[in-house]
């Protein structure tokens, strides 16, 4: 670039010759500079998008980050961003909901519902939904229960799959959940036969036929117990 000299006086104190001075020194620094300015179009898009961060929960999943839920120990699959919001932090619950066990639940409802319960099957992805709410939230056994259940789907529906050792691992403690809660006062309840059937489910849907069959005698062992006729296709719609 062809360089020019100016000449000016230096010794002057007036504010005329300090904004030449300064003016020159600026035209030099910025001298074949291009100046982007943002479309107002852009500007307006990103002016109306709401703040995520401030309207409700928003969480973030990243393969570098590692959770602790009570004595179990995950680590994230993938880098997920779900926005559930806070609801469930302004109910009275049996249990205390973290940040995450929203992940999971969000996970579990927006993703893994959709393929465990197709509905091109003729389930209803309402109801089903509707019944793992009522579950979870019945009590803090059902709710440590459910949460093992559903972080393990998540990794074998959508995440590793069913030989990850994260997917073997949250299925080890999800059968720990459910030994505990056969073995308590709760063993035959409606909530416990709900829950056998959503393990069952989810066996069938892996085509683990043979698990899901032991499953299913454990289910008629149940129901024979309680020395009732249990509907099971109907307590899926009332329960």
């Amino acid at each position: 670039m062809e360089q020019k000299f100016i000449f000016m006086n230096g010794l002057s104190n007036d504010e005329e010759s300090k904004k030449l001075m300064r003016r020159h020194v600026m035209k030099g620094k910025n001298a074949g500079k291009k100046l982007h300015r943002r479309s107002r179009l852009e500007l307006q898009v990103t002016r109306s998008r709401p703040n995520v961060a401030t309207d409700s929960l928003h969480i973030c999943r990243d393969l570098r980050e590692e959770y602790h839920y009570a004595d179990w120990r995950y680590v994230s699959p993938d880098r997920l961003s779900i926005d559930f919001g806070n609801a469930f932090l302004t109910f009275s619950l049996p249990v205390e909901v973290t940040p995450y066990s929203l992940e999971v639940i969000n996970e579990y409802f927006i993703y893994t519902s959709d393929r465990i319960y197709p509905i091109k099957l003729g389930v209803s992805l309402h109801d089903a939904k509707f019944l793992w709410l009522k579950v979870l939230f019945e009590s803090e056994a059902t709710y440590h229960c459910s949460l093992a259940l559903m972080q393990a789907s998540n990794e074998i529906f959508h995440c590793n799959g069913q030989s990850s050792p994260k997917a073997l691992y949250h299925l080890s403690q999800t059968f720990s959940q459910v030994k505990k809660r056969l073995e308590g006062e709760n063993a035959l309840s409606d909530s416990t036969i709900a829950i056998v059937m959503s393990l069952i489910n989810q066996e069938q849907i892996r085509q683990q036929h043979a698990a899901a069959a032991v499953h299913v005698k454990g289910l008629e062992k149940m129901i024979e117990l309680r020395g009732d006729s249990v509907n099971l296709k109907g307590m899926l719609r009332s329960y």
